[in-house]
């Protein structure tokens, strides 16, 4: 087990790493340095502008991540199979994984489309629940000095903020995908009368502030009742 507590804690580390490098790739408008896929120009490696690079090391970065799930599917069949969950876990993994590849390459070939690009974030972010979950698993847990009634309320509480969390990461990755990042130069509100929206991307950026707004009070709620 410790082995695999290893691997799965690697394979965090990497997978945030992944998703904040995919967001700068974004950001920085490099998703189509390489117009084609899973090569760039047809190589395995090509040398050339700073956002080739990027976009070449996130791929490069993915296919390390690929490996570490494979190991960790492995090590769980071989010393932890009858553990439910983990295996469990272990499998869903290299799906989610398999989906995740053929998103990324469509990102490329279709010209990062939103939804596309949104469904690719939100595949990551499974994944990275998934490496993190099987972390946390596959170590010793300490036993907890609360009344388990407590404990289950707290850990549906902090189920709620992660979903929650997720679904406003997915609705950041939207905003800036279809390019309704700056579709409100003002702010807090889009323009200077409070409820006024111009336009559908307008709307999809007013959407994400509210709901980061509701996620806050949530979260701000969860730390009061803990």
């Amino acid at each position: 087990m410790t082995i695999i507590r290893r691997v799965a804690w690697v394979a965090t580390v990497v997978t945030y790493f992944l998703i904040a490098l995919g967001g700068t790739v974004l950001a920085t408008d490099s998703g189509l340095s390489c117009p084609d896929w899973p090569f760039c120009y047809g190589q395995a490696y090509y040398s050339g502008t700073y956002h080739v690079f990027l976009e070449q090391f996130h791929r490069f970065t993915a296919a390390a991540i690929s490996i570490l799930i494979v190991l960790l599917l492995i090590g769980i069949i071989k010393w932890a199979r009858k553990d439910r969950a983990l295996l469990t876990l272990a499998i869903a993994a290299p799906i989610l994984l398999a989906i995740q590849i053929v998103l990324g390459g469509l990102t490329v070939l279709w010209q990062l489309p939103p939804q596309v690009i949104t469904a690719h974030l939100g595949t990551a972010l499974a994944i990275f629940a998934i490496v993190i979950t099987i972390a946390v698993l596959s170590g010793k847990a300490t036993p907890s000095k609360e009344h388990p009634a407590n404990t289950r309320k707290f850990a549906q509480l902090a189920i709620s903020n992660a979903l929650l969390v997720y679904i406003l990461m997915l609705l950041g990755s939207y905003v800036t995908g279809s390019d309704a990042a700056l579709a409100c130069l003002g702010w807090p509100f889009c323009t200077p009368t409070p409820g006024t929206v111009s336009n559908h991307l307008a709307a999809v950026n007013i959407l994400h502030r509210v709901f980061a707004v509701f996620v806050g009070l949530v979260m701000l709620w969860t730390v009061i009742s803990a």
